[in-house]
């Protein structure tokens, strides 16, 4: 995992180590963790009670009370930061906290949450979030579960209505039939930029037209705030795979990579602290001792939070050589790629998937002016969503603020005046 010294201070989720000690496999509950491990209120699994190396020790204790309430205890230090995570569970509700010490000794990040007991089927809500016995769920009070990791795949420039079953077959033949598939769904503006931005940011912020990050006039101001700094301040995790990026944190076009599909640069809080964005803005495939999305899962390296852009050819901006059809190549992208992603525990431990596309291609035409074509992919689908259509008015702020909900965060659409609405009724 690509960590810093800052970096490392926040992460006391997903990450427990940088160096020796990853994250593992997604749980509920630390039953569903291997032995000598917990699980933790990100929805990963850390080692506790055994010796690691040099750059990473661990200790673990539990204890029960009379009550029936069991307390587990585990703590991990990397690189000079200690982590330590305290899980209650009691037969009705109790509380968990999760604080993050810097090696100067101050608390940099503090994340709680309660326990609601309903015979382990919904594991571990954390604060503001409530069990659905039911469903095996928890969520908060608007019906949004809580979420350990989410992937975004974004696409480019195609119209709703040009995506078919002969052009894209893997999208029309594999993926909806195990998604739900978002028929009112809609981009926020033209062109491409704005839309990146509105999506990890909850606005456009001014930027009304496509740039590389290095140039001020598609810059974000400074301490603007976007859902890379919303994580990191409560210990969550991510991470942004631009396919064919040259370098961490890059700032201007590189042949197939341009910098106007990658967003979080755009926002000089994030280009402002390099830490961060060198070890969390990377390619999405090996370039410049990045391994890439593929060696991090094959790794058990996750992350809360994943968006991923295609280059150039694969996400359909470009006709390319040798399929030369955008669609086709959009397709072929998800074919190569996605079943990944379903693979890893983090993903089917209630992870999301949202594919989307960044806006169509047309200039005109009402609501078919900004339909973009969207599919959600979760094992927190309900049965009648799985495989079916949500013709609900969504957007690129319903999906922001839908995963902010999820991770307990706050609402920066809302925020910046945009009341689209969450993402509520496709769950369990």
């Amino acid at each position: 995992m690509r960590t810093s010294s800052l970096f490392s201070s926040l992460a006391l989720v997903a990450a427990v180590s940088a160096c020796s000690s990853s994250p593992s496999a997604g749980c509920k509950t630390s039953a569903d963790c291997g032995a000598g491990q917990v699980c933790l209120s990100s929805g990963f699994c850390t080692n506790v009670g055994g010796s690691s190396t040099t750059a990473a020790t661990s200790s673990g204790s539990s204890t029960t009370s009379a009550s029936g309430a069991t307390t587990t205890t585990a703590s991990a230090s990397s690189s000079g930061a200690t982590t330590t995570a305290t899980t209650t569970t009691a037969a009705t509700t109790t509380a968990s906290s999760s604080t993050t010490t810097a090696a100067s000794g101050t608390t940099t990040a503090t994340t709680s949450s309660s326990t609601t007991s309903s015979g382990g089927s919904c594991g571990t809500c954390n604060a503001g979030f409530t069990c659905d016995a039911a469903a095996g769920l928890c969520k908060d009070t608007n019906g949004v579960p809580q979420l350990s990791s989410v992937w975004i795949i974004v696409m480019e420039n195609t119209s709703y209505a040009s995506l078919t079953s002969s052009n894209a077959p893997y999208l029309f033949g594999t993926v909806i039939p195990e998604g739900v598939l978002m028929t009112n769904y809609s981009a926020v503006t033209h062109p491409s930029l704005p839309n990146y931005i509105a999506m990890v940011g909850g606005d456009r912020f001014n930027v009304t037209s496509d740039g590389p990050a290095s140039s001020s006039t598609y810059q974000v101001p400074a301490n603007t705030p976007n859902i890379a700094t919303q994580l990191e301040a409560v210990g969550l995790t991510w991470h942004e795979y631009s396919e064919t990026q040259p370098t961490p944190c890059a700032v201007d076009d590189s042949g197939l990579f341009v910098s106007k599909h990658d967003p979080m640069p755009h926002f000089l809080i994030t280009q402002n602290n390099p830490t961060s964005c060198n070890a969390n803005d990377v390619s999405f495939d090996p370039q410049s001792g990045m391994p890439g999305l593929a060696a991090d899962l094959a790794a058990n390296t996750f992350f809360n939070y994943n968006f991923i852009s295609p280059n150039l050819c694969e996400d359909g901006h470009n006709s390319c050589a040798p399929i030369s059809n955008k669609e086709t190549q959009q397709d072929t992208f998800l074919s190569n790629n996605l079943q990944t992603i379903l693979n890893s525990s983090a993903y089917q431990n209630n992870g999301v998937v949202f594919i989307t596309w960044d806006e169509n291609d047309q200039t005109s035409g009402g609501n078919v002016y900004s339909q973009v074509l969207t599919v959600i992919l979760s094992p927190m689908l309900s049965t009648t969503s799985k495989g079916g259509t949500n013709g609900t008015a969504y957007s690129h702020f319903s999906m922001l603020a839908t995963i902010e909900a999820g991770f307990g965060l706050a609402n920066l659409p809302a925020a910046n005046g945009h009341t689209d609405a969450l993402i509520t009724d496709i769950w369990k």
